[in-house]
């Protein structure tokens, strides 16, 4: 017989930390004042749709949302949700810390049939655990403010943690373009700074935003930021510009361009905007910069 032996070393992309409120609508009933109420919080929500429609205003757009239906929105952006008078849906708030989750932010999935019993059970669980005698209404739990039942069961904590956990797992790992990238991202993360300096490096003649260095390296904006800012003292954006300016005063060394070219050449939107670039990392406008450049050849030809 053949045996294979291995050593696991268990990393956690994800962690749920604390669960702050769920809830559940009630079909035939519909509160006006939820489409008068934006929503804010520094904790992750996510809506699945169980019946009907539900309307998310999202980030100045309209999410419509049906049966079937699942839609994550991350911590600190304000929502505001439009009810169909027959919708059923569930809302869970949380708080967590992760490397992965960022991808599901702002995106509308199907949530696949065998996790709809994990939706179920988060719900089942908490609302047995907890009792709030100010809402005895078994449909909204708020944890904080509730206590926990005599009855409540053994681990109940972990198993509704894992419960969430597993739902966001299996969502990323259905639809994630690229899987790998994100859950293997200690693979070569100690590096990861350095990438992104090369890769601004190469596209400095190019428009790039935050966003396209992500999708570059198919790692969340948070983990980005972290090591950059580690290994550099600095943002990502703020290090492309420095280059970007460096650039530029070889161009201007050079002679060969005005600054109305310089600024198109490297992707400013205009050379209003590149003067004002220009003299926040050097202090100086790109004129007088030109001025010293010329006052310093001037010297060197005069001593030679």
């Amino acid at each position: 017989m053949d045996y294979l032996y291995a050593a696991v070393k268990m990393v956690r992309y994800l962690t749920i930390t604390e669960i702050l409120f769920i809830s559940k609508s009630t079909p035939g009933q519909y509160n006006d004042m939820e489409d008068l109420t934006v929503y804010i919080t520094e904790y992750w929500n996510i809506f699945y749709v169980e019946a009907g429609s539900i309307d998310i205003l999202y980030k100045n757009k309209t999410i419509p949302l049906s049966k079937g239906d699942v839609f994550h929105i991350e911590p600190n952006v304000a929502y505001m949700q439009q009810n169909q008078k027959d919708v059923l849906y569930y809302k869970y708030t949380f708080a967590a810390q992760s490397s992965v989750l960022d991808y599901l932010s702002g995106k509308k999935l199907k949530l696949p049939a065998y996790l709809k019993k994990y939706i179920y059970n988060v719900f089942d669980e908490t609302c047995n655990s907890y009792f709030d005698y100010r809402n005895p209404n078994r449909k909204n739990i708020y944890p904080k403010r509730s206590v926990i039942r005599s009855s409540v069961r053994p681990c109940w904590q972990q198993y509704i943690c894992q419960c969430l956990e597993f739902i966001i797992i299996e969502l990323i790992r259905k639809y994630a373009a690229n899987e790998t990238h994100l859950f293997n991202h200690t693979q070569g993360v100690k590096d990861i700074a350095l990438r992104i300096a090369k890769f601004l490096e190469a596209n400095i003649y190019n428009h790039l935003t935050l966003a396209n260095v992500c999708d570059e390296f198919k790692y969340s904006k948070v983990l980005l930021l972290k090591e950059f800012r580690a290994a550099y003292g600095s943002t990502i954006m703020n290090h492309f510009n420095m280059l970007k300016i460096n650039e530029a005063k070889k161009l201007i060394t050079e002679k060969n361009h005005t600054f109305n070219e310089i600024a198109d050449m490297l992707q400013f939107v205009s050379e209003k905007y590149f003067a004002v670039v220009f003299k926040r990392y050097t202090n100086i406008s790109p004129s007088v910069y030109k001025s010293k450049v010329k006052l310093i050849e001037e010297r060197e030809d005069y001593t030679g």
